[in-house]
């Protein structure tokens, strides 16, 4: 708990008869017996050495009906300054975040004493992840939270306006081995394509560069709209049009400003056939 000092704890996520938690650099289970609704006894660890630091200390977890445990290690900053979020900052090129952060691993939820290391690395290049879901077919899906300041820090490059607008936050359908492009490209909503961040030589939009061959999202929302929760809806209880589509929450964010803010909402995104 915070009074405790706790870090954390917004990974919560039921496998079988277990309750998996959040709890400061560890994922804890707990066990859940029928017509419980507390959990009994001590956790055990299932995994633990998640880093803590830095901007995105936060965990979203998710496991899916095989027991694999997905878990978000979000960036420790912006976009792997030199300084962190100061104007004109450049970044550090091999950015030296990305074995440890910045991306989704894969655990199992079944087995103990799991040590978190980069050689369970899921997918990189994923700036943080409030949310992780998985459709019928097994599919992992994600949302991304865009990076910020680009007209506070780059104004000879971005409008205030191009700042309150860009870049686009991110729904993606995550594939093992794959690299998303933080933190040397962005996602340019009204391009439609990634394209250089200022950090690595970008020059406000124009050129792709290396970003030519990062993954795409599969759906793209406004800009700061933080989205912090993601969940897949199987059907059965709500009306047909809504059966294998994903419910996404957002709480907005600080970087419209001075635009008005926006977000603040729960969103439904259909989807078929995984798109």
């Amino acid at each position: 708990t915070p009074e405790q000092g706790g870090i954390g704890g917004t990974g919560v996520a039921i496998w079988k008869d277990g309750l998996f938690v959040e709890q400061d650099d560890k994922i804890v289970r707990y066990q859940l017996t029928p017509g419980q609704m507390v959990p009994t006894g001590e956790p055990t660890v299932i995994v633990s050495g998640l880093q803590l630091s830095g901007d995105h200390g936060m965990k979203a977890i998710a496991i899916d009906k095989d027991g694999n445990l997905f878990i978000n290690s979000g960036s420790a900053s912006n976009v792997c300054e030199t300084v962190n979020r100061q104007p004109g900052a450049l970044g550090k090129d091999p950015c030296d975040e990305l074995p440890l952060r910045a991306g989704i691993w894969k655990y199992r939820a079944d087995k103990e004493g799991q040590v978190f290391s980069p050689k369970e690395r899921y997918a990189t290049g994923i700036r943080n992840t409030g949310g992780i879901a998985f459709d019928e077919g097994g599919n992992v899906f994600a949302v991304q939270h865009g990076r910020d300041q680009l007209a506070q820090n780059w104004p000879k490059l971005y409008t205030v306006e191009q700042g309150a607008e860009l870049p686009a936050e991110e729904l993606l359908l995550v594939r093992e081995g794959e690299d998303y492009g933080w933190p040397y490209c962005y996602y340019d909503g009204f391009q439609k394509k990634r394209v250089l961040a200022p950090e690595y030589g970008g020059d406000g939009g124009k050129t792709v560069g290396r970003c030519a061959d990062k993954a795409s999202p599969i759906a793209t929302y406004p800009a700061h709209f933080a989205p912090t929760g993601l969940a897949h809806y199987p059907g059965g209880a709500l009306p047909e049009a809504y059966k294998g589509g994903l419910f996404i929450a957002f709480h907005g964010s600080w970087n419209r400003a001075p635009a008005p803010q926006d977000g603040y909402r729960v969103v439904f995104q259909p989807m078929a056939g995984g798109k």
